[in-house]
């Protein structure tokens, strides 16, 4: 059941949230302890919310995912059981209220006899987390995979950073900017075309192409707006349907992504990471090759390297060839390739501890060049600004500059 509690902690801080408990006294007890005896309400849910957390436990975030995996590793580490690591994080009040009732759940589930990576599935985590954790639990190495979860989610919540860095200025600028110019357009406009036409008098071919066009844009001020927002709706939709019907498309927009620079170097290292860190878990585990390209394409989000992946896992399966062969023939990386075949050599200890090794270079190379493009954020914002921002200078500068001519022809 779920209830819902505010306490007193023991440091005097007023702490609220939801938490699942078999029953209320059980509840009562948890937090009397954990809250210094001092609870100031506790209720259970009611029969929406129950339903509504059974639907949703499943949905959580990437941020709630890595501290989900990263508590559940620790504790595990610590030589504590799976149950008994989940029913921890379901009584820990420090942790998110979804990661707790998540927790639970998943508490539930391991007690009714479901494998953990089954129990993931239904909760509505990604089937890459899934499946991987299903290797790993298969091969004996539960807390190794739930470590490599937890860094390649940690990754990826790096990159969205970065990311959001890189796009918050230049999205906001050109809301201020294209506020601005319809606000020109509509207040300031009006007031200058009424000083140039009173400079002109009744000769109106006395007024200036320039400002001319900047009145008529004024005129048309509705429709460029509609315009501009058809546009750039019509462009996602358009770009959404192309990527969904025309996988070929999506191959070639992969291929140019990982082709743009310091973006695409960073793009292609963390597919690199992860293709790298799920072949040292299944070679190293005595996988087939075949079995363990299955796992490593299906870690990979780039479409150009998934269809890469593919034609390599399909060259094993239905030509014979040796992952190596398969590698050199559809080349992704040819460090990982040689990587890969030193490894073979040497055994499958020496293979995944190898491949190891070039997963966490691969990692960092991805956050030394996300570095790298958030520090050059600076120029290209001011080379974007200079772009987004000139029809509003214009609009707002070249009339007055023609003003000031037609003035100068009457001296």
């Amino acid at each position: 059941m779920i209830f819902k509690y505010t306490i007193i902690n023991q440091y005097g801080q007023k702490i609220s949230g939801r938490a699942s408990y078999k029953n209320e006294e059980i509840a009562r007890k948890h937090l009397e302890k954990e809250g210094g005896g001092v609870i100031l309400e506790l209720k259970k849910t009611s029969e929406f919310w129950q339903a509504f957390a059974e639907k949703t436990s499943g949905a959580l975030n990437r941020k709630q995912r890595i501290e989900f995996f990263n508590n559940f590793h620790s504790l595990l580490d610590l030589g504590i059981s799976h149950i008994d690591a989940l029913k921890d994080m379901e009584y820990n009040i420090t942790l998110n209220s979804e990661i707790r009732i998540m927790s639970g759940l998943i508490a539930s589930d391991l007690e009714k006899g479901e494998l953990f990576a089954k129990s993931l599935a239904m909760r509505g985590f990604p089937s890459n987390i899934c499946e991987l954790i299903d290797a790993g639990a298969k091969v004996g190495k539960f807390n190794y995979v739930i470590h490599s979860v937890y860094k390649s989610e940690d990754l990826q919540e790096k990159i969205s950073k970065g990311w959001k860095s890189v796009l918050a200025a230049p999205i906001i600028m050109s809301f201020f900017v294209f506020v601005g110019t319809i606000a020109a357009l509509e207040y300031l406009v009006p007031m200058i075309r009424e000083v140039t036409y009173s400079i002109a008098g009744s000769n109106e071919a006395l007024i200036p192409m320039s400002s001319m066009i900047v009145f008529k844009a004024a005129d048309y001020r509705y429709w460029i707006f509609g315009g501009v927002m058809g546009s750039i709706i019509g462009i996602i939709v358009i770009y959404k349907l192309v990527m969904i019907k025309f996988p070929a498309a999506k191959r070639k927009m992969g291929y140019f992504v990982l082709k743009l620079p310091i973006a695409g170097a960073f793009n292609s290292y963390k597919e690199l990471a992860a293709i790298s860190s799920t072949l040292s878990l299944t070679l190293g585990s005595g996988f087939s090759e075949e079995t363990a390209m299955d796992y490593a394409r299906k870690q990979v989000q780039n479409p150009y390297m998934l269809d890469k992946m593919n034609k390599i896992y399909h060259l094993i399966k239905r030509k014979g060839k040796t992952l190596t062969e398969a590698m050199e023939e559809e080349v992704i990386n040819m460090s990982l390739v040689n990587i890969v075949k030193m490894g073979q050599i040497k055994g499958k200890d020496a293979i995944a501890e190898k491949l190891d090794q070039a997963s966490d270079h691969y990692v960092e190379l991805t956050l030394y060049n996300l570095d790298i493009l958030k520090k050059s954020t600076e120029l290209l914002n001011l080379i974007f600004l200079s772009i987004v921002a000139s029809p509003l200078l214009y609009i707002t500068v070249v009339p007055q500059l023609d003003q000031i001519t037609m003035m100068i022809s009457f001296i």
